[in-house]
This record gives C-alpha cells, sequence and structure tokens, in this order.
C-alpha cells in the first residue's frame, strides 16, 4: 500500500515539474516545431501550422521579454527607493547627535559652569556595549565624537550603570610626563578595568570623573549615563551632581531619549559615522 502510494506522489510531482516547465517555456517550445516545418518541404497545411507555431512563440517570447524588462525596472526602482529611505534614516541619525549636543551644551554652560578643561558625555547600553548619543565641551579637542563604541565592562560608564553612580573624592594622577602617565594609566586599569593600550589612545586624559545613570521616568529603568569629566585636580560638586542628574536635569535627558527614540543612532550607524 505504501508503495502505491510512493508512487501516486511521485506521479504528481512529475505532473506538477512538467506543468511548471510549460508555463515558463512554452514559447520557445512552440518555436521548435516552427522551425521544423518551415525549414522542410512539407504539405501547404503544414508549413501554415509551422508559421503559425513560429509567429505564437515569437509573440511569446517578445510578452516574456516585456514581463523580465517590468520586472528589472521594478526592482531598479526599490533600489532607488530603499537607498533613498537608508539616505533619509542616516541623515536622521547625524541630526541626532547635533540635538542632542544642543540640550548639552545648555546643561554644561549654564547649569554646570564648565570651562575648557571639563566635558559631558551621554552613553546609552545597546545590548551588549555603550553607545555614545552625544558630546559636547569648549575644547574643539575634547569635543570630537571619538570612539563609537565602549565595552560594557570598561570604565565609569560601566560602573553607573551597574551601581547608579560613580563620584571620585581625589583626582588621579597629572599624566604629564612618562612616569606620571604610567602611573595615570596603571589607576586608570585598576579603578576602570582601562586597558593600557585603550588608555594610551584617550585623547582627553580625565583627572576627575563622575557618572550617574539616567531612568526612564515612567518605568524607572536605566536607559543611559552620563558621563562628566575633568582634566584639571578640582573635584566636582559630587552632592549637586547627583541631586541634578536625579531630578531636572536627569529627567530633561530622559524625556529627549524618549523622544526622539525613533531616530535613535544604532551601533552599525555609529561605526560607520565615526561616533
Amino acid at each position: 500500500m505504501s508503495e502505491t502510494a510512493g508512487e501516486d506522489e511521485s506521479q504528481n510531482d512529475l505532473l506538477d515539474k512538467t506543468v511548471l516547465h510549460l508555463r515558463e517555456h512554452w514559447s520557445r517550445m512552440l518555436a521548435i516545431p516552427a522551425g521544423i516545418g518551415l525549414a522542410v518541404q512539407w504539405h501547404w497545411a503544414t508549413v501554415t501550422i509551422a508559421g503559425a507555431c513560429f509567429v505564437a512563440a515569437e509573440v511569446g517570447g517578445w510578452k516574456r521579454s516585456v514581463e523580465v524588462a517590468k520586472l528589472a525596472k521594478g526592482i531598479q526602482d526599490r533600489d532607488k527607493e530603499v537607498e533613498l529611505l537608508k539616505t533619509i534614516c542616516d541623515q536622521s541619525q547625524a541630526d541626532y547627535f547635533d540635538l542632542l549636543r544642543d540640550q548639552l551644551v545648555i546643561l554644561a554652560n549654564d547649569t554646570l559652569g564648565f570651562t575648557d578643561t571639563e566635558r559631558i558625555s551621554v552613553y546609552k547600553h545597546d545590548g551588549e556595549a555603550f553607545l555614545m548619543l552625544g558630546r559636547y565641551s569648549k575644547n574643539p579637542a575634547f569635543n570630537k565624537r571619538g570612539r563609537s563604541i565602549y565595552p560594557d565592562n570598561q570604565g565609569c560608564i560601566a560602573k553607573a550603570w551597574r551601581e547608579g553612580a560613580v563620584f571620585m573624592t581625589e583626582p588621579l594622577p597629572e599624566p604629564s610626563t612618562k612616569a606620571k602617565k604610567k602611573l595615570w594609566k596603571q589607576k586608570m586599569k585598576s579603578d576602570w578595568c582601562i586597558p593600557f593600550g585603550t588608555s594610551n589612545t584617550f585623547s582627553m586624559k580625565s583627572r576627575v570623573y563622575a557618572a550617574v545613570a539616567i531612568e526612564d521616568a515612567e518605568t524607572h529603568h536605566r536607559v543611559a549615563v552620563v558621563v562628566l569629566e575633568s582634566t584639571s585636580n578640582k573635584i566636582f560638586d559630587n552632592d549637586a551632581i547627583r541631586e541634578e542628574f536625579e531630578t531636572k536635569e536627569g529627567k530633561r535627558i530622559a524625556r529627549f531619549l524618549k523622544k526622539m527614540e525613533s531616530i535613535e543612532p544604532s551601533i552599525v550607524f555609529a561605526q560607520s559615522e565615526g561616533y
């Protein structure tokens, strides 16, 4: 019984494939008897039938060519639309960085009173790493975007993400000489788990850090980390910073992140743009 069923299934499969083949290649198959009929001097009826087959084959081939051309044009138009949407998306994500920077300009100057030695940055956790979404410093050298991706097990960013906030009570060594720079790198590794090779590439070799996790106003889940840093030896007013970012300024940044979430840069985009 199973052998009969298997044979029926095999025959049905063969029939389906045959029908599909005929649908796709009927015009070419008609051209075969047409060519034979016109090449051999047979009865006029045969020649007429062969001619009809030839015409039908040509018409079928033309219709197929038209369909292929339409399909190719459709694919081309769709590719153009995808490219346009990608351009719009990339521009939106690039604008995001500038929009957040505008918010940080107000915060750094009007609220925190930052000078050329300070910088503020905002990082968001994206599953396995931190993505820098915005940055501001009066100092052009410190205002650059720098690295795009930050490991979630290094630096004060990672510690603030885990513990809610990080504040320093004394500055790191001043890295002005080779010997002092070595001490600075050793502290960066022991305190923040930052490898020598990584800290050596920092354009801003800060001596003081403060980092605070930002929470969503509704869910109270942590959504980002704000990092303040300075190359001077002056410790931040930690109590004032904690109060600002746990209340007014923290809520303002959280609202911005939520409102602009639809155009928030991805890690892939950040890597391509050099964030």
